[in-house]
């Protein structure tokens, strides 16, 4: 009999697998109830974020939570089956706010997301440089850590190029999770955003019917390999409804709020003790790069707010280096524009997770690092070592 591939996860070992993991082991079943523990836990944590008003509470309560288990060396890893879910829950709530003219905005916008994607890939290859040279991460890890692409794609894209993929996933899974921390309340405290006024929810024989429909509009999108396909095809199928005025209403608040305790959760689960541990040097050097990469784009967003005549905290969340996702649920619990936020990160997720391999290349023939390095010298006088030399 072939073996059978097992996913890694403890639910999916329990319930998924079939009869190659029926009856379940007894490690299984711990597995399983540790799963269920911090999902409990995590959500009790979303909850009493909800009760003291805390901004973004399903993600960052969850996140908070889940973070604190898996430093505490419990293994948590989340069904992948369940984020997905989550995220065309999120999806199909988004685009439950796509009108006919709020389409019309995002379409005359998209000159502007190609540019926006361009000036953030460029932006993120230059800071790259001091990432590596502080961080003493040869250029390819350096380079596909600090470009805000996928949590995965990223790791198995540098790996090609001969990238480590440890440091890649520790600092892609604090990109996000430091830039949705940090974002909603700075918003809130600056009176650029407000918590989003309540509209009345669909039905939730509906609201669950319209959830079904986008995980097939999603299995369609990934079958032809689009780029995030749970969260885009949600938001086009529920859009496209939505402006052609067949459905009219909110993602009921429950499952809206279920699907951000997901979210949050699959974040915090990636910050592992044992990775965590090994890096705190790169660790701390990424995260000083990357508040140097959100103040860039914070400046780029007051230029953007002039030019296209968008809210300032719009802009914001579509410039900042966080995950499409992520920045997308911000936008719609702030009562922001989440459809143009949504817009932007598609098109800078299209070119950072279809083309971070090529735009490598090119920079490695144009001795882009090299280059980098020896101006690094050149105005520091450190007379370093270049860490691919």
């Amino acid at each position: 009999m072939p073996k059978t591939m097992v996913d890694d996860s403890a639910l999916s070992r329990c319930v998924t697998d079939g009869v190659a993991t029926f009856p379940p082991t007894i490690a299984s079943l711990k597995r399983f109830a540790v799963l269920a523990m911090a999902y409990g836990l995590a959500l009790a944590g979303a909850a009493i974020a909800q009760t003291l008003h805390v901004p973004l509470a399903g993600v960052l309560g969850a996140l908070t939570v889940s973070a604190i288990l898996a430093f505490s060396g419990f293994e948590l890893n989340p069904p992948d089956a369940l984020r997905k879910v989550g995220q065309t829950t999120i999806g199909a709530g988004i685009g439950l706010h796509v009108t006919a003219a709020v389409a019309v905005q995002v379409f005359a916008l998209l000159p502007a997301m190609v540019l926006a994607a361009l000036l953030s890939v460029a932006l993120s290859a230059v800071l790259s440089v001091p990432l590596g040279r502080l961080a003493r991460l040869d250029h390819s890890t350096a380079f596909f850590s600090m470009i805000p692409g996928g949590l995965a794609e990223m790791g198995n894209v540098g790996t090609r190029y001969g990238a480590d993929p440890e440091p890649i996933a520790v600092m892609q899974a604090l990109r996000v999770a430091i830039v949705v921390i940090l974002l909603p309340p700075l918003l809130i405290l600056s009176e650029h955003a407000k918590p989003a006024a309540i509209h009345a929810p669909l039905p939730l024989l509906p609201a669950m019917l319209l959830i079904a429909g986008c995980l097939v509009a999603a299995f369609v999108f990934r079958v032809i390999r689009l780029n995030n396909p749970w969260m885009l095809g949600a938001v086009l199928l529920s859009g496209t409804l939505t402006a052609t005025g067949l459905a009219d209403g909110e993602m009921p608040w429950p499952l809206f709020f279920g699907a951000q305790v997901i979210l949050g959760f699959a974040i915090g689960s990636r910050f592992k003790r044992n990775r965590m541990r090994k890096l705190p040097q790169a660790i701390l050097c990424f995260c000083a790069m990357l508040l140097v990469l959100m103040a860039l784009t914070s400046a780029m967003a007051v230029v953007a707010q002039g030019l296209l005549g968008q809210p300032f905290g719009t802009m914001l969340l579509s410039l900042s280096p966080g995950g499409m996702s992520e920045m997308s649920t911000t936008a719609q619990v702030l009562g922001l524009g989440a459809a143009i936020v949504t817009g932007f990160h598609v098109v800078r997720t299209f070119f950072v997770n279809g083309f971070a391999g090529h735009i490598w290349i090119l920079l490695s023939r144009m001795g882009f690092h090299a280059a980098g390095n020896r101006l690094w010298d050149r105005v520091f006088k450190t007379g370093g070592r270049d860490p691919d030399a």
